[in-house]
């Protein structure tokens, strides 16, 4: 499940918007240059759009390996305190770069 649904679900509206104007730009004739400028935002946008998703997906499987982590130890685990001061870095974490790295291999 996506966590930042709402923020994904805006982000398609715009761009549907936006691919709605191109679309109305090529009925009308409108200048080829001007057309493909358009068509790179959309596309820039949509990238933004994987990255929601991609950043949502790495921080589940982070934090699930961590409670997993957690979970197996003992009672008296001395690790734990340190698994959930990595699991509260890891959701403070800026992923952007991460996500710019994996989404530049999957082209």
């Amino acid at each position: 499940m996506i966590s930042e649904k709402k923020k994904l679900i805006n982000r398609l509206k715009r761009i549907n918007g936006h691919v709605s104007g191109v679309t109305k730009m090529i009925e009308e004739d409108k200048n080829e240059a001007d057309i493909l400028v358009q068509m790179m935002a959309i596309q820039a946008a949509m990238k933004k759009a994987c990255g929601i998703v991609v950043e949502d997906k790495i921080k589940q499987l982070l934090s699930n390996s961590i409670e997993h982590s957690i979970n197996s130890q003992s009672d008296e685990c001395t690790k734990c305190s340190q698994f959930v001061n990595l699991k509260e870095t890891l959701d403070e974490m800026d992923y952007d770069e991460l996500v710019d790295f994996v989404l530049r291999f999957t082209k």
